[in-house]
């Protein structure tokens, strides 16, 4: 994969064009979970990449990171603060990967 092989300055700039009002393009939402997952293999995660949409009755979590100690974080990632990441759907997906 690309993002692989790019240097982590890059990765970082990428992140923030995704991020930044004024850079915004069509499925910069789809790149910012490709490019969190990244770095989450950069910081020595083992990493399963989930969904970019989610599908009625699926576990839409955006990325599963597990640490070499077996310990896991959902990960979900957001290009905005006007929609709000509900807990209770967070629980819920870590509820369904346990």
């Amino acid at each position: 994969m690309f993002f692989s092989e790019i240097p982590t300055v890059v990765l970082i700039k990428y992140i923030d064009e995704c991020l930044s009002s004024s850079e915004k393009f069509d499925g910069n939402g789809y790149v910012l979970q490709d490019l969190i997952n990244e770095i989450g293999k950069r910081l020595g995660y083992s990493v399963i990449h989930g969904r970019f949409k989610g599908k009625k009755g699926e576990n839409g979590f955006d990325g599963l990171w597990t640490a070499p100690d077996g310990s896991s974080i959902v990960m979900e990632s957001k290009t905005t603060d006007i929609y709000s990441i509900s807990l209770d759907t967070i629980a819920n997906y870590r509820q369904q990967l346990i």
